[in-house]
């Protein structure tokens, strides 16, 4: 027996049968789940005031692109590595403080010492406002500029009045 109408036309109820919900697969390769040792190895490296870039040159660590995938993939662990930033950042500030303490007596030790801090000081206020310079825009009004703006404020509303009420030469109104 054939599912074919008299017309050569499939039979409306096995068609109707034969269809499927279409799903649409995904491309590319499937989210991988962020190991949890390599995701805390990294978040403490940070955390400690290490760099992203040192933490991927060790051994068995995984590339600076796959951690940057990572973050704008998983929201969890882009949220834990900014609070490792966050710490990281603080843990620099302290140890620039500490360098400062230490007395030098070597005069090229001590270029070497001011020169790390400055480059520090200068990185950490890019990545931090906490540690960067404030820059803060005031704005006054002269009293000089002021009295301009009200004297010719003044001007403007004397010539349009006297275009609303004309006045003839001998200072009489004209309307009559």
């Amino acid at each position: 027996m054939s599912n074919r109408t008299s017309k050569g036309e499939k039979d409306p109820a096995k068609k109707a049968a034969v269809k499927r919900p279409v799903t649409k697969k995904k491309r590319g390769r499937p989210v991988e789940a962020i190991p949890n040792a390599v995701a805390r190895a990294v978040t403490d490296w940070i955390a400690k005031g290490g760099t992203l870039s040192d933490f991927c040159k060790k051994e068995g660590t995984p590339d600076r692109r796959t951690i940057t995938s990572w973050r704008l993939k998983d929201e969890d662990f882009s949220s834990r590595m900014g609070r490792a930033r966050d710490a990281g950042i603080d843990e620099m500030a302290e140890r620039l403080l500490a360098m400062v303490r230490t007395p030098v007596d070597d005069p090229l030790e001590l270029q070497r010492v001011k020169l790390e801090v400055d480059l520090t000081m200068k990185l950490l206020g890019k990545w931090d406002n906490r540690y960067g310079v404030k820059v803060a825009v005031e704005h006054t009004v002269d009293d000089k500029i002021g009295d301009v703006l009200e004297a010719a404020r003044l001007r403007v509303l004397a010539r349009t009045s006297r275009m609303v009420n004309p006045v003839d030469e001998e200072g009489g109104d004209l309307v009559e």
